[in-house]
């Protein structure tokens, strides 16, 4: 196998029987890494799977000697190529990991200590500070088209994964928007969350609210509610991709000057828009519970997700209550005089109590079944 494009390696090794069994199960989302590392390993090895498990069988059953086998070299030689394409010390290691898992699939013992080389040597860690507003500004200033500044900021003031905003529809958009007073809406999404398969509830700020609105006004052309919210291309369905998305971000690293050489990233990548809006509701002093929910963790306490998903002016009401730190331009106006919010924030401190009231039932109802479960059990082998 010969250093080609690492797609076109990809394309070549899930075809292979072994492949497939190592991949069965796992889902599409997962599988995607996998295959990435152990294509980036055949590249290395210059050979395709099902020859280094020949190979590595081989030399077990001819009980070849420990630092002559090949898979020692091959793993070193993995390292080292890490370190040449600036991989970061997490990423390296967590595809050495994906590449273990698919020896041990087949009973193929791996090396568990490599040799280090020289200390310098070490893959540098890739440490980047948490983005700040100002960053985020910037950022959105730099940006030339109102779909770059509008992705920005949706995943800043959402907490969204790129994978999930890259998912939304024009129908969750204009379906999710809410008027908060003043001028300003925000969108509720409903959603669930793709690594990890979690249902959950979260909000767009009004700011990104507004750029999406002129995406989809200046740039967008002709769409309907069934398309992607972010397209790849003016007027078509299909859904702008990671790839076009991270190019996007790339660039706009370069021209704000924020590049790093000691790894493939910048200051600015998807992951950390993210981030920001964990960190800054965090910084907010935000209820624990309600900033789980929107970052679509596994909650905590069960009843009170599920009460949230259906019942949501909570999250509303502490989404707003905090929307000043996401926001890029003051707020206090907005969450002082808005109509709407007072209502919602009167709403909500009346039932708050009625519902703590109703999940305590639940818990003593819970409680009263699982005993009665136990007497049931207790009786029944009594009786035997």
């Amino acid at each position: 196998m010969q250093r080609a494009d690492l797609k076109n390696t990809i394309d070549q090794i899930k075809r292979e029987e072994v492949v497939q069994k190592w991949l069965k199960g796992l889902k599409e989302s997962t599988k995607k890494p996998y295959l990435t590392a152990l294509a980036d390993f055949c590249v290395v090895t210059n050979k395709n799977p099902t020859t280094l498990l020949n190979i590595t069988y081989q030399e077990q059953e001819n009980r070849i000697p420990p630092w002559e086998l090949q898979i020692d070299q091959w793993f070193i030689a993995y390292k080292d190529y890490c370190y040449e394409r600036n991989y970061s010390k997490q990423t390296c290691q967590g595809r050495r990991a994906i590449v273990s898992s698919f020896f041990h699939m087949f009973k193929i013992n791996t090396p568990t200590n490599l040799v280090r080389r020289e200390k310098d040597k070490l893959i540098v860690k890739n440490e980047r500070k948490g983005l700040t507003k100002q960053n985020i500004i910037d950022a959105t200033n730099a940006a030339k088209s109102f779909k770059l500044k509008a992705l920005i900021l949706t995943q800043a003031t959402s907490g969204m994964a790129q994978i999930d905003v890259l998912k939304l529809t024009i129908k969750q958009f204009e379906n999710g928007l809410i008027d908060i007073g003043n001028g300003c809406k925000i969108c509720k999404i409903s959603m669930r969350r793709t690594k990890t398969n979690q249902e959950h509830i979260t909000f767009i700020g009004f700011e990104a609210v507004e750029l999406i609105q002129k995406y989809l006004q200046h740039e967008r052309g002709e769409y309907h509610p069934e398309w992607a919210l972010f397209s790849a291309e003016k007027g078509i369905k299909k859904a702008f991709t990671a790839n076009g998305y991270n190019s996007a971000i790339k660039r706009l690293n370069k021209r704000l000057g924020w590049e790093n050489k000691k790894w493939l990233f910048g200051k600015l990548t998807t992951h950390m828009f993210r981030k920001f809006f964990e960190t800054q509701l965090t910084d907010s002093g935000m209820v624990d519970e309600h900033l789980r929910h929107f970052m679509g963790w596994k909650p905590k306490d069960p009843l009170k997700q599920k009460y949230y998903l259906a019942n949501s002016e909570e999250l509303q009401k502490s989404y707003i209550q905090h929307l000043g730190y996401l926001c890029l331009n003051d707020v206090e106006t907005l969450t002082i005089e808005s109509k709407e919010y007072k209502e919602l924030k009167e709403k909500y401190e009346k039932d708050a109590k009625a519902r703590d009231e109703e999940l305590e039932k639940l818990r003593e109802q819970n409680e009263l079944t699982r005993k009665l479960v136990e007497d049931l059990i207790r009786d029944m082998k009594s009786n035997e």
